[in-house]
Parts: C-alpha cells; structure tokens; sequence
C-alpha cells in the first residue's frame, strides 16, 4: 500500500466509518491526555506501546466500536457509502479448511458461533492491562462492547452475553421475533462428541506436549498451565 500499517488502517477504516478516537498509531495514542491506562495484579505499570501490532494493540473506545459493529451489520456500509465490498466481508468471515457444511469456528479475525439458537460473530481480545469483546447477532440486527481497562477478572464475556440475552428476550417477546434453527457448525466426522467414558485416540506424538507451562508477561510469571492426557485426550 506504500504506507505504513496504521496509516492505512486510518485511511481506510477509520476515517469512513466515523472511528475519530480509535487508532494504532503509538505517538498519537501517547498524546490522547484522556485515554484509559491498562491495570493488572501482575505488572505496577503497564507500558503505552503494545508490541503486538498489528494483530493487537487498537486503542478505541465503546462509541467507535459500535460503529465498528454497525459497519458490519450494514454489509460493507457506513454513512450511506460502501466502504468494503460483500466478497471482502465474507472472506473474514469464511472458515480456512473448513469440514464440508461448517459454519461455526474461526475466521479471519471473526469467529462465529452459536447462542440463542441463533448465529452471532464475536472477536475479543485481551493483554497489558485491557480485555475486549465485541460481539454481534446478524439476524437480529445488533450488537454488544465490552471493554475494561483491567485484567484482574474475567467479566467481559459474561456481562456481553447477559445484555445479549435481555435483548434477544425482549424482541422475541415483544416484537414477535422468532428464533431460527440451532447452527450446524460441524457436520461429518468432526461433529462426533465423545461421550461420558469414550477413550479417545491418544495418540504417541502428544507425549512430546506434555508437562507443566509458566506464562509470563515482560518477565513477570501470570498463569501456569499442565498438560496430560486424560481418557485418551489431550488436557490442560
């Protein structure tokens, strides 16, 4: 594109869909006197520069990222223009390597699954003092933002599906909505569940993956995970 990420990403998201507060852009989030600083247990201070653009690291804010959602609602539109074609959403929202008929699972960025008997699309996100959801119902034609300037809990999915679940409540109710069919996602042999007590495969090259994980962030320990195989599945 001949320039650099973040100014493209303002050129052409950005600025057409009415984002003013959002951006990837290290010295101009450094310069925003109001923006929320990140809060965590583990590190004091959470440094401004996220290294992990461009797959992370957006500064925003919950009026943005609704317009975020509305774009995505609309096809493509924003502010009575399109801004990004129907083939183009529908490769970030096509499944790579997909079983034949699978429908839930992650995208390019989106995933698709599946509540309410309905399909919804989400992505979320989380690190360096912030988590994130955002999350939106095609057919019922809204959306819901979680943001936190703390990771100290693990609320963003929870309060985002409780408001979802009031509103999908509400126009089944009052506006007569009815809900569609329970998505598919996994037909074929990948839609096999073990059942209580099916020994699974266990196979010999999972060995190489087992043991004890320490996650650290900037040095600091934050989580530690084991790996075993438990009925014949890999389990941590």
């Amino acid at each position: 594109a001949g320039m650099p990420f973040h100014a493209y990403v303002k050129q052409n998201i950005f600025e057409p869909l009415g984002m003013a507060h959002s951006s990837f852009d290290t010295n101009w989030i450094k310069e925003q006197q109001n923006r929320a600083s990140g809060n965590s247990v583990i590190i004091p201070k959470m440094p401004v520069e996220i290294p992990i653009i461009p797959s992370g690291g957006m500064y925003s804010c919950a009026e943005d990222m609704a317009r975020y959602i509305c774009f995505h609602l609309n096809g493509g539109m924003a502010n009575s223009e399109l801004v990004m074609s129907s083939e183009t959403l529908e490769l970030m929202y096509t499944i790579p390597c997909a079983y034949p008929g699978q429908n839930l699972g992650y995208a390019l960025g989106i995933s698709a699954a599946a509540r309410n008997n309905s399909l919804f699309r989400n992505h979320g996100g989380g690190g360096f003092g912030f988590l994130s959801l955002m999350m939106w119902y095609p057919k019922y034609e809204f959306g819901v933002i979680t943001l936190s300037n703390s990771t100290n809990h693990n609320l963003q999915h929870e309060i985002a599906h409780a408001l979802a679940d009031e509103i999908i409540t509400y126009k089944n109710k009052i506006l007569g909505m009815t809900q569609e069919a329970q998505p598919t996602g996994f037909p074929g042999k990948s839609s096999h569940r073990p059942l209580p007590g099916e020994p699974g495969p266990n196979k010999p090259a999972w060995r190489q993956w087992l043991g004890d994980y320490r996650i650290t962030v900037f040095g600091y320990p934050v989580d530690k995970k084991r790996i075993d195989i438990k009925n014949g599945y890999l389990h941590y």
